[in-house]
């Protein structure tokens, strides 16, 4: 790479999947992550706020492309006609297409939307979703995967039905990706090294509640054994930093990130039962058996039922929904949104957001914070590919659900173990002077990494946390996305992701 003035020589952008203030300072987080603990006490550190809504594919999306969602046209998993999102989705540059055009090179490991594998200066492990075994740029580099037995991903869904073997395979998968990391840190060149480790999101999505206090459930019997259980897998991730840091050069900034925090679950609304009662959407026949399966799927026993008999009670329970039938629809959980059949129909538009604002929680408060326009949340060319209305709750421990597999709108979630994500992430900085107290959003952190390493791109949304030496050096990269109308996957492979985002409840 060039030589312009810089703070750094090379870069580590240390993503968390997940990780909050609330996390570390849980005493099962703290008792077992000394290492961790220690960077960010040698670090300038502060919140970092995510995408609206706070959902990994397009914080990661903005934290690897310093824009919003309506520039790189990510919004969640899936697109605006349901299939899964992918790689060639993104169609801005990402950091690595950066460094490239300055001739630098580049380590990316497990960033989520980074499949299939495209060429880079430098090496590519793709993250998840990931549906085939070509996960590697270069192709070469599988054959170390594979000998090493490197994990993609663990399926880990809400419920209290993943058990100590799956706390056993979340330590492993954590241990040999550190492994992998730390073997790619040693035995090639970078400038820019950007790795993803998602422990702190598997392990909140179905037991935040056992395993962070606050929560009447953080005392039972089952929360300790859970505490117990993930001790191996926290151990697991403090050690593949502390592997993967000591493999760095003194000469190396660290910009540690997470793309959201986490919190507890309370409830989830089911606002297509709303629609449909509105006469918006067709619920199908809801028999006693429909009614009988969503109880029985909210049940404590429910829990520790297998994944396939939960798939198959919430297809049966919801009953038969015909797309043409309905004329507006929630998106997937996470999503947040709400679309409509006919975008410019303004007194749908309005009739739907007047649905949204009037839902009360069981205790008669609001439930709805706001309901926005997604040209006055997003700007960009893909904004029209956002759901039509935007939901933020006024508590974000709520969550919007799609769905008619409920008997009523508001489903407490209470009894159950479960977290989500919240809009309140970190950032730690070390290795250059930063102010101790940062503050930032998700698009801020590819502009602060190409500035310490010299570079500047201009028209980024975001903009350095941390003051950079004058007179960078301009970059630009193109754009990566296919041809139009190339598709990403084959039947086969969009079929695979579809399952692993159902797996990891992202779909339903």
């Amino acid at each position: 790479m060039s030589s312009p003035p810089t703070l750094a020589k090379r870069v580590l952008m240390l993503g968390i999947d997940g990780l909050s203030t609330s996390f570390m300072r849980a005493p099962v987080v703290a008792d077992n992550m000394p290492i961790l603990s220690s960077l960010f006490e040698a670090s300038a550190t502060g919140p970092l706020w995510s995408t609206f809504p706070p959902y990994t594919g397009p914080a990661w999306t903005s934290i690897t492309t310093g824009v919003g969602p309506g520039r790189h046209g990510v919004f969640g998993f899936t697109d605006h006609a349901g299939r899964p999102c992918s790689d060639t989705t993104v169609s801005v540059p990402r950091l690595w297409d950066y460094v490239g055009s300055a001739g630098g090179r580049s380590i990316v490991v497990n960033v989520p939307m980074t499949h299939p594998p495209r060429p880079i200066d430098g090496v590519l492990v793709s993250g998840m979703p990931a549906p085939s075994a070509e996960i590697t740029f270069p192709p070469r580099v599988a054959s170390e995967l594979q000998s090493r037995e490197y994990i993609v991903d663990i399926a880990v869904a809400e419920g209290g039905r993943e058990g100590a073997s799956t706390l056993d395979s979340l330590a492993e998968m954590t241990r040999r990706r550190g492994e992998m990391a730390a073997w790619l840190a040693r035995s090639q060149p970078w400038d820019l090294y950007a790795i993803v480790f998602v422990l702190p999101d598997r392990l909140g999505h179905p037991w935040w509640k056992q395993l962070v206090p606050g929560d009447g459930l953080y005392e039972s019997r089952r929360a300790e054994r859970v505490r117990r259980g993930a001790q191996g897998a926290l151990v697991a991730l403090d050690e593949a930093i502390g592997a993967l840091l000591e493999t760095l050069p003194q000469d190396t900034a660290i910009v540690l990130c997470s793309d959201h925090g986490f919190g507890p679950l309370h409830a989830d609304v089911f606002f297509d039962l709303v629609l449909a009662e509105a006469g918006l959407a067709t619920a199908g026949p809801q028999t006693g058996l429909h009614r009988a399966l969503a109880r029985a799927g909210r049940s404590r026993p429910a829990q520790f039922a297998p994944r396939a008999l939960h798939r198959w009670a919430r297809t049966k329970a919801a009953g038969p929904i015909e797309p043409q039938e309905r004329r507006a629809w929630t998106t997937p959980p996470y999503e947040s949104g709400v679309r409509l059949a006919d975008s410019s129909d303004e007194e749908l538009r309005q009739r739907v957001t007047k649905l949204l604002t009037d839902l009360r929680t069981p205790d008669g408060r609001q439930a709805v914070k706001s309901v926005t326009r997604r040209g006055d949340l997003y700007g960009g060319s893909r904004t029209d590919e956002a759901a039509d209305l935007l939901c933020e709750m006024v508590d974000e421990t709520v969550g919007l659900h799609n769905g008619m597999h409920a008997t009523t709108p508001w489903v407490s979630r209470d009894h159950l173990p479960w977290g989500t994500h919240a809009s309140e992430g970190v950032v730690a900085i070390s290795g250059v002077p930063a102010s101790r107290r940062l503050e930032g959003m998700a698009p801020d952190i590819a502009p602060t990494v190409l500035g310490l390493l010299g570079l500047e791109a201009k028209g980024l949304d975001g903009r350095s946390l941390v003051a950079l030496e004058p007179d960078l050096t301009p970059v630009a990269a193109g754009s990566h996305a296919p041809p139009e109308g190339e598709p990403a996957y084959t039947a086969d492979q969009e079929a695979a992701v579809m399952e692993q985002l159902r797996s990891l409840g992202y779909v339903d």
